[in-house]
């Protein structure tokens, strides 16, 4: 019975630290930046997409919907848009836990 006792107990101590490892783990934060203003995105220069104000992410995917649709991985991606109008920009973080997501329609002057 004694031995009963220390084996519930034992589980119930793992099933503690389990759910508090699984509180204390981070959910990721999807968020970017460019390099330049967002109402100063040209056809044929340069923008730099930063997720440097994402937090707890370790990987990232970047979709970019436009006449050519467009995908890119890491930290920080640079794209030339060759055509104007409307892009949407999604970023996708994730760690090892969960994953979080984000999007926003810039506008590409001529």
């Amino acid at each position: 019975m004694q031995k009963l006792g220390l084996f519930i107990g034992a589980i119930a101590i793992m099933a503690l630290v389990l759910t508090q490892s699984a509180c204390n783990s981070k959910r990721p934060f999807a968020c970017f930046r460019t390099d330049v203003d967002p109402d100063s995105i040209y056809v044929g220069k340069p923008v730099t997409f930063m997720a440097n104000c994402s937090s707890n992410s370790k990987d990232y995917y970047w979709e970019f919907y436009e006449n050519e649709d467009s995908t890119y991985f890491g930290y920080s991606v640079t794209v030339t848009f060759y055509q104007p109008g409307d892009v949407n920009v999604f970023l996708l973080t994730s760690n090892n836990n969960s994953t979080s997501s984000t999007s926003e329609v810039i506008k590409v002057k001529p």
